[in-house]
């Protein structure tokens, strides 16, 4: 039941470079879980007893238990693993309170700070609150399946990302209205819904990413932009001519791409404009700003972090200052008094004369050069396997530059995969896996495949 979405998990857990997920449990037979809290069955199979904060809304209501009751349980499991939150319905919303029963039973939980978990770049944190949203829905009917779990952007990497566009952007072409404006109704509708499976938190990030999506081109770097959207576009004097079919084909252009209307800035222009540049990748010369900007949101990745482990460090030395002074204060301690006149303690102006305090050059050539280490795996931490700065960039494949353009693009719109996810659900794109083969070449061979059979059938045994 809950075995496929813990494989996806993993796999995730390998594109993010954090560890599978770890269980704060005792091995089986540990004992029961107390008041408030549950225990997760399929984990008992590997050995463990996975104590949940919290327990199902069907647990809390006595109602009949089915496997939705476990993709609920690993819900949890996902939030504590992405924020080291024991659960996402606290009452306090701090990191080791208790969950809220009648906030389990009605849906209320606190998926905030997944935007702000540190090393999770912005899509990350958008797909994991999408997720969770659905997957912690109160009505066991309103949570997705273990397959719709595995499906989901959150699992997706940048190219399998921008395959999905391209794939949408195919179908859209059979579609009666604007993508750009059946993602505004779905997230409007999504709003408006009186149910309880996660419809608000939905509606509310797919009108930010509508928002975002729109006047894409200001984001995109001006060589490709100027590039890809100047070879796709056809006057309409070009259009009416006999060749120009035939010249997009040989461009290795679409058919679909002679003839029309220049690129706009909606979410539809978008998806053909990375159809088209998925299809004809970065140049040389385009790849740099592309690995620019990738490196940079590195850094600034590494940067934020360093900079709240620094402030969670200040926090809890101050924390722990004012705790011993509070406790000094209760014993009435004079101790300090006394260090400092007989010069044991600290000196004069209140500067410690322990050689614990030293600076020691040792460990800051340590620590100066595990930072090193860090700043340069921050650095690569966004590009593709064998993209490195500075790199011969004409020496890239054309798959490493579709896959340089892949990150570049999910860097630049971060909510472009989940629009691409629920877009493609709304219009149904799933149906190509049974759709027959509409061109001439496959009805031929399969038409060779059924003649060859019949001639078997028909040659009379010796």
């Amino acid at each position: 039941r809950a075995g496929p979405v813990t494989r996806a998990w993993g796999r995730l857990a390998g594109q993010l470079g954090t560890g599978a997920p770890r269980a704060r449990g005792k091995a089986s037979g540990g004992g029961a879980a107390s008041s408030g809290q549950s225990t997760m069955g399929p984990f008992r199979k590997s050995g463990i007893d996975l104590v949940l904060a919290g327990r199902a809304p069907e647990m809390l209501k006595r109602a009949p238990l089915t496997p939705a009751a476990d993709r609920w349980a690993m819900g949890v499991v996902f939030y504590f693993v992405l924020t080291g939150r024991a659960s996402p319905f606290s009452a306090s919303g701090k990191s080791g309170g208790q969950s809220d029963e009648s906030a389990i039973i009605d849906g209320r939980h606190r998926l905030q700070p997944l935007m702000s978990v540190r090393g999770l770049v912005p899509r990350r944190a958008l797909e994991a609150r999408h997720l969770l949203a659905s997957m912690l829905a109160p009505d066991p009917a309103e949570r997705p399946a273990a397959a719709e779990v595995t499906s989901h952007p959150l699992f997706w990497d940048d190219e399998r990302a921008m395959e999905e566009a391209t794939k949408l952007h195919a179908r859209s072409a059979s579609l009666q209205r604007d993508l750009g404006s059946m993602l505004a109704d779905v997230s409007t509708e999504a709003l408006l819904s009186r149910n309880d499976g996660g419809n608000a938190e939905r509606g509310a990030l797919l009108a930010a990413a509508g928002m975002e999506l729109t006047d894409w081109k200001r984001a995109m770097d001006d060589r490709i932009l100027t590039r890809i959207t100047a070879a796709h576009v056809t006057t309409g004097a070009e259009h009416h001519r006999p060749d120009a079919a035939a010249s997009a084909n040989a461009a290795g252009g679409s058919r679909a791409d002679v003839g029309r209307r220049p690129y706009g800035d909606g979410f539809g222009d978008l998806l053909r404009f990375c159809r088209n540049a998925n299809e004809h990748p970065p140049t040389a010369d385009e790849i740099a700003p592309m690995v620019d900007a990738l490196v940079s949101a590195g850094l600034e990745s590494r940067e934020k972090e360093v900079a709240d482990k620094k402030a969670q460090s200040l926090a809890k030395k101050s924390k722990a200052a004012a705790a011993g002074g509070r406790r000094a204060r209760r014993r009435g301690s004079v101790a300090h008094t006394h260090g400092s006149s007989s010069g044991l303690g600290s000196s004069s102006d209140g500067s410690s004369s322990s050689s614990v305090d030293e600076d020691d050059p040792a460990a800051e050539d340590e620590e100066e050069a595990a930072e090193e280490v860090a700043r340069e795996g921050a650095k690569l931490a966004l590009l593709p396997p064998g993209v490195r700065p500075g790199m011969a960039y004409r020496r890239l494949t054309r798959e490493q530059r579709k896959r340089v353009f892949a990150a570049y693009a999910t860097l630049l719109f971060p909510p472009l995969p989940l629009a691409v996810y629920e877009m493609r659900r709304v219009a149904g794109a799933d149906d190509e896996k049974t759709a027959e083969p509409t061109n001439r070449g496959a009805r031929r061979g399969r038409g060779k495949a059924r003649r060859g059979k019949r001639a078997v059938k028909e040659q009379p045994s010796r």
